[in-house]
């Protein structure tokens, strides 16, 4: 989804937080890691703020480098950059 405006960004926020709640619960106890991955987002920064307020170790990044070639204009190493502390 491109977000297009700061009121799109906290929907998908809100709505993605309570998504990787629910799977966090879902799995627990069968020793899962859940992997976000970036698909259509410009930026990373948006799933930085997911993955912060989540704070959840068992759910990580997963870069993609081909969804950042087609839909960021961001040098890959700004992505690594930003996302590094959310991946093992």
């Amino acid at each position: 989804m491109a977000l297009r405006d700061s009121e799109d960004e906290e929907k998908w926020l809100q709505t993605s937080l309570r998504s990787w709640e629910w799977a966090l619960k879902e799995t627990e106890g069968l020793g899962f890691t859940l992997a976000l991955e970036n698909v259509f987002e410009h930026r990373p920064q948006i799933l930085t703020k997911l993955l912060r307020q989540m704070d959840a170790e068992r759910l990580r990044f997963c870069f993609d480098i081909g969804h950042c070639n087609i839909f960021s204009h961001l040098p890959m190493a700004e992505w690594i950059d930003e996302l590094a502390p959310f991946s093992d």
